[in-house]
């Protein structure tokens, strides 16, 4: 059995994570405003929604679960590492906001859920580097 890889798709994920790494580094430069970031964010919105369509494309699907099943199994092994690596996230800026950026308590512990609630991932870079 011959099977023979798919480049196209090595290509965009490669264009995507080259992507996804300047994107990162204009956000902590605090240089979101630059047209070198703005006009490819235009292009390239998407980088993140390509990897779970990617990963989904060669998901085999398991047909002896239940849907119960189904979505517990995925619940554990994407939303559960999420939560906590975002409580791992707001922990350690928490001394951040307290001594160098002067916030309330209250303000520290509420502004993360108030701003995934309101803005989704921009929550973020947002409380970490102020409004951008």
């Amino acid at each position: 059995m011959n099977k023979n890889r798919d480049n196209s798709l090595d290509i965009i994920s490669g264009i995507m994570i080259t992507w996804m790494v300047v994107y990162h580094i204009f956000m902590w430069a605090g240089l979101t405003g630059h047209p070198i970031y703005k006009i490819p964010l235009q292009w390239l919105f998407f980088f993140m929604p390509w990897f779970y369509f990617k990963s989904g494309m060669h998901q085999k699907l398991n047909t002896e679960l239940s849907i119960i099943n189904y979505i517990i199994n995925n619940t554990n092994s994407l939303i559960v590492p999420l939560i906590i690596w975002t409580t791992i996230g707001i922990l350690v800026s928490i001394p951040e906001m307290l001594f160098f950026k002067d916030y309330p308590l209250w303000k520290i512990l509420i502004e993360p859920f108030y701003k995934i609630m309101l803005s989704g991932d921009k929550m973020i870079v947002e409380y970490s580097f102020g409004k951008t």
